[in-house]
């Protein structure tokens, strides 16, 4: 994996680390912050998350092209360091997806209280 795609992956996951601040938020701009930062750095996982399937997808063919059943050439692809790479991403990228829905949820809360204290 490229370095820089390993970097904002663990810029991501460091921010999803620290999802409990959410539940004790006061400020929505520190809420938006928050779920910016994670959106910002999605976009721009996209492109390395494409390259990545691409390459596994790619490898499987090339294993079918040897002479292997699907099954078996998908098989060996899986134990490439192309798959590896391709799932940590698609993994980062979902545990940040399900992030941004947490954060959605404690928004309403955070809306709800202001409006009490007001």
């Amino acid at each position: 994996m490229k370095k820089e795609v390993k970097e904002v992956c663990q810029e991501i996951l460091a921010e999803i680390g620290d999802g409990d601040k959410y539940s004790k938020l006061q400020n929505y701009a520190e809420l938006f912050e928050g779920a910016e930062g994670i959106i910002s750095k999605l976009a721009w996982l996209v492109g390395p998350l494409l390259d990545a399937e691409r390459d596994y997808r790619v490898r499987v063919q090339s294993y079918r092209k040897d002479g292997e059943s699907v099954a078996g050439a998908t098989a060996k692809a899986q134990c490439d360091d192309v798959y590896v790479n391709y799932k940590k991403i698609q993994y980062v990228y979902d545990l940040a997806e399900e992030q941004i829905k947490l954060i959605k949820r404690f928004s309403s809360k955070l809306e709800q209280e202001w409006n009490r204290t007001k």
